[in-house]
């Protein structure tokens, strides 16, 4: 196993960290409680698991594991 950094709004940086991979587990989610426009929070974790996904089909990855956190079930 190896843990990896990417940035969630970066398609490339996530391509590179997939790149090689037999297996993905995406457990990176923007966290803000009290944060003034959703948005901050909606858009990098929408495309977070956009981009993890497409890079996994290119780079032919056998299975994607995502998790979510409790941030999708409070307010």
């Amino acid at each position: 196993m190896e843990f990896v950094n990417a940035d969630l709004m970066d398609e490339d940086s996530l391509d590179r960290a997939v790149q090689g991979s037999d297996f993905v587990i995406h457990t990176a989610s923007p966290m803000g409680h009290g944060t003034a426009n959703p948005e901050d929070m909606i858009r990098p974790a929408v495309n977070g698991v956009l981009f993890v996904l497409k890079a996994a089909a290119k780079h032919k990855v056998k299975r994607v594991v995502l998790t979510s956190s409790i941030s999708a079930i409070c307010s």
